[in-house]
């Protein structure tokens, strides 16, 4: 079984992501996206956030998405609106594979 993921900035770790996220929605990284025709744009950097998350806390990206869908902090933190389904984001992967 799984920790929650409870937002806690004081938390170097979560401090560190809070970073990371932050460039991954940075103007640069959305140029880069579009660049290599990773589109539609929002729904890759959601998916490269879920990714990041999963990675930092060594979970898969369905414990994620079910921690996006039961947390608000955790949905604000990362800064999005509407949580994906898992299938979404194995497909908005593959599209990155492809390119």
């Amino acid at each position: 079984m799984n920790s929650p993921l409870i937002v806690d900035r004081k938390d170097p770790k979560w401090f560190l992501l809070e970073q990371v996220l932050s460039l991954i929605s940075s103007r640069e990284a959305r140029q880069v996206f579009s660049k290599n025709k990773l589109e539609p744009i929002n729904e890759a950097v959601e998916t490269v956030k879920i990714v990041l998350v999963a990675m930092f806390f060594s979970v898969d990206y369905a414990f994620v998405i079910h921690e996006l869908t039961i947390r608000r902090k955790l949905r604000k933190f990362m800064d999005i609106r509407s949580v994906p389904t898992v299938d979404s984001v194995y497909k908005t992967l593959s599209e990155f594979n492809e390119n």
